[in-house]
């Protein structure tokens, strides 16, 4: 391999797993600081864990109420659980208690690296000390992580747990790893080969085939009854549209809905998404 492609494809290595903070200008840090009032609004508890030698932080919001359900929220990639607080409020709305989470290195947590064995495990940590859960809820790489999650035991056995819940709520998600690779594939524009290569080895590091963290995958190896809404613009420039559209194939358990022009980001905010939420959880 040419030095060049060698360099691009260590490149691609670092930066799957290495979330980087961008600092905010404008009205840029103008539009975060609204959305860190009205998270704080909400009045979470915080509390901080440790996981693998990682530091994650847990929102837990409390709805008052005696029929009340649990929800998982799990931000994107490069993300925090502030700018997933449109969807918080509404599942609260909706009598759900609300556990959100900023990943290592994201967020208000410390560290500079992720992969996503160790998102899987923090999920799965979630499960065990706030579940179990009714719905989970991820936007781009945390609805991937959610659906690794709930499948992972049928490629690790030793595991021994998975995620349990009724209902999965993915919002602009790719639904099979192969697509996360792809997009990181077409930003450092690899060729053919370099991607042949950085997909080479992920699978030494991880030791798993990449075709098998797939949630159609899971599902044909160990359904479940999960009902699913996928909500995606067709107009995203990040993850595709076709990446919710496959999960038709799951007959009669998943609900696609396409928001128009929306993008990947703008869909976290957009008045149809949430009154698409409120129905789907309404159900």
């Amino acid at each position: 391999m040419r030095i060049f492609s060698k360099i691009k494809v260590e490149i691609a290595k670092k930066l799957l797993t290495t979330p980087i903070k961008i600092p905010l200008f404008g009205p840029f840090k103008y539009f975060e600081k609204k959305m860190a009032t009205q998270f704080e609004h909400l009045a979470p508890l915080v509390s901080v864990a440790k996981l693998n030698n990682k530091y994650f932080t847990t929102y837990s919001f409390k709805k008052n109420n005696s029929k009340k359900k649990k929800a998982l929220v799990v931000h994107g990639w490069m993300s925090k659980s502030i700018y997933m607080v449109k969807i918080i409020d509404q599942l609260l709305q909706n009598n759900y208690d609300v556990i959100a989470v900023d990943l290592p290195g994201h967020g208000r947590s410390p560290g500079f690296s992720l992969n996503w064995s160790d998102s899987v495990d923090i999920i799965l940590d979630l499960q065990k000390k706030y579940g179990p859960f009714d719905l989970a809820l991820g936007h781009s790489y945390g609805g991937s992580m959610i659906l690794n999650a709930v499948g992972i035991q049928t490629i690790v056995k030793k595991l021994g747990q998975s995620l349990k819940v009724k209902k999965v709520i993915l919002i602009a998600s790719p639904t099979q790893i192969s697509t996360v690779v792809d997009i990181f594939s077409r930003n450092l524009a690899l060729n053919e080969i370099e991607k042949s290569i950085f997909q080479k080895e992920i699978y030494l590091k991880s030791q798993i085939d990449l075709k098998d963290l797939d949630i159609l995958h899971f599902e044909r190896k160990a359904p479940t009854r999960i009902k699913y809404l996928c909500l995606h613009a067709e107009n995203d420039k990040v993850v595709p549209y076709l990446d919710s559209k496959r999960l038709l194939k799951l007959r009669g358990r998943v609900v696609l809905k396409s928001q128009k022009k929306l993008g990947h980001l703008k869909i976290l905010y957009a008045e149809s998404v949430m009154q698409e939420i409120s129905n789907f959880v309404r159900l």
